[in-house]
């Protein structure tokens, strides 16, 4: 039989899963203010060009850029 403080423990763990799931799903929604998309990273505007030719882009050129640089030098 658990005590209080093990059912506290199970319950902060909950609501910690809970939030990192929400945290993770707004994540992976590209963000729009007034019909613009932003980056996600740095939250300047993403051309209308580069969403009109990658509608699933949530960064700019730049940020985007840099995240597949770190990636290609983290595999290494």
């Amino acid at each position: 039989m658990s005590d209080n403080a093990d059912r506290a423990a199970e319950i902060e763990q909950l609501q910690r899963d809970h939030a990192l799931a929400n945290h993770k799903r707004k994540r992976s929604q590209p963000k729009e203010y007034l019909g613009i998309r932003v980056c996600m990273e740095c939250g300047e505007d993403i051309p209308e060009s580069r969403v009109k030719a990658l509608p699933e882009a949530f960064n700019c050129i730049y940020c985007q850029s840099q995240i597949e640089h770190n990636q290609k030098n983290y595999r290494k």
